[in-house]
């Protein structure tokens, strides 16, 4: 049988040596990866915009209200608390807020999720005041920002585009009420001018039109002086009314489709910026308005829904 010798010192010694190479090649190693990888960037995850809610009075767990927002009862904040209001700001939209557990105390704020589908409508509107309450000012203060402002030309030329405008501003549909999704507040005014161009894509040939059969009557009345002329000349007023008669119907429709948006917007206005009516009541004065005075009901929108004064 062969026999083994106990390792000397020497062996040791080697061994030892060994190792710490072998250590001080894995802290080298693990320093160059340390030096070559690529730093990860923290993101934070965003914040959640939430807005203050003031209870306007007591109510119970669960129940909904419409609170409106810049009105001095709710404010925009990031959940921390912050609180922002200003009792003489005005409201820029209205929103349903739902009663947190436990219900509510007047005066007391809470916090809900700021609408996504409301942020970019919310800020454009950031810096516009717009009364609550009452209207910026009278239904006859058309000349307020002179005689040349864009806004006497639009609701005089065209009441109904004034109306579109309106419609934009407010993120209505093109019916005048408040728009279920963005693509219908975003359709509204190009519906609106669909509508002004129909109507003078058919007015203006009928306009051409009897102004040909009027010319040629006059014409004809002067060359006529004989009884078959006098025949033709009663076939050709027969011509001349039908036409003038088309040209009645068709500005009627279009009277009362002007009659109608002007009508459901300055109710959609006034029910949004609690504005009261007047003493024509509830139910008579916007119809009677919007009808009656058309232009004027159209600026006085016009300058409620914005500050002419700065933009």
């Amino acid at each position: 049988m062969s026999s083994s010798s106990a390792p000397s010192r020497s062996d040791y010694s080697k061994i030892v040596v060994a190792d710490d190479a072998v250590e001080d090649a894995n802290n080298n190693h693990m320093l160059g990866e340390s030096l070559m990888a690529v730093p990860t960037a923290v993101v934070a995850a965003p914040t959640q915009p939430m807005l203050q809610i003031t209870a306007p009075a007591d109510m119970p767990e669960g129940y909904e209200f419409d609170a409106a927002i810049g009105s001095g009862d709710s404010t925009i904040g990031n959940g921390q608390g912050n609180d922002n209001s200003d009792s003489n700001s005005a409201a820029t939209a209205t929103i349903k807020v739902q009663v947190p557990p436990g219900g509510i105390e007047k005066g007391q704020t809470f916090s809900v999720p700021f609408p996504a589908q409301m942020t970019s409508q919310l800020a454009a509107a950031a810096t516009i005041r717009i009364p609550v309450g009452n209207w910026r000012d009278g239904l006859f203060d058309w000349w307020k920002h002179g005689v040349c402002h864009p806004h006497c030309w639009t609701a005089c030329c065209c009441s109904t585009l004034a109306a579109g405008q309106v419609m934009s501003r407010m993120g209505l549909d093109w019916t005048g009420k408040p728009a279920r999704t963005p693509g219908q507040a975003a359709a509204a005014f190009t519906i609106i001018m669909g509508i002004v161009l129909t109507y003078y894509a058919v007015r203006i040939p009928l306009g051409i039109t009897f102004n040909i059969v009027a010319n040629d009557d006059d014409e004809e009345e002067d060359s006529s002086s004989n009884e078959g002329s006098d025949k033709d000349d009663d076939d050709d007023d027969e011509d001349g009314d039908f036409v003038s008669l088309l040209i009645l119907i068709w500005f009627s429709l279009f009277w009362v489709v002007m009659c109608i948006l002007l009508t459901r917007v300055r109710k959609t206005v006034r029910e949004r910026y609690g504005i009261p009516a007047n003493k024509l009541g509830e139910v008579w004065e916007d119809p009677i308005v919007s009808c009656c005075c058309c232009c004027f009901s159209a600026g006085q929108m016009l300058r409620h829904t914005t500050e002419y004064d700065t933009y």
